[in-house]
């Protein structure tokens, strides 16, 4: 896995990514790949040490696993998947 890619699909879930993105800055490389009519960002995991170590823990864990854990949190936050976005892994 070298990373993933939230899709978002309301006002909402661009709100809940800006809000989460900058706890992963220093674990990911941050490609906004689309930004009208909404976000799509791609995460891909940095060179660091953190890096490497969430790599690892990622490769450990099937993709549907690793999409529902990156999920978890913006479903904390309000968005509803499916409807505020989604995520999918990136091979």
């Amino acid at each position: 896995m070298k990373g993933f890619k939230i899709i978002a699909k309301s006002e909402k879930g661009e709100e809940c990514i800006l809000t989460d993105i900058n706890t992963n800055k220093k674990v990911f490389d941050v490609i906004t790949a689309r930004s009208k009519p909404y976000m799509q960002l791609d995460f891909l995991f940095r060179r660091s040490p953190q890096a490497r170590m969430m790599k690892k823990m990622f490769s450990i864990v099937p993709d549907k696993e690793a999409e529902d854990h990156i999920s978890k949190k913006m479903i904390e936050l309000g968005a509803v998947r499916g409807k505020d976005f989604e995520v999918s892994v990136i091979a």
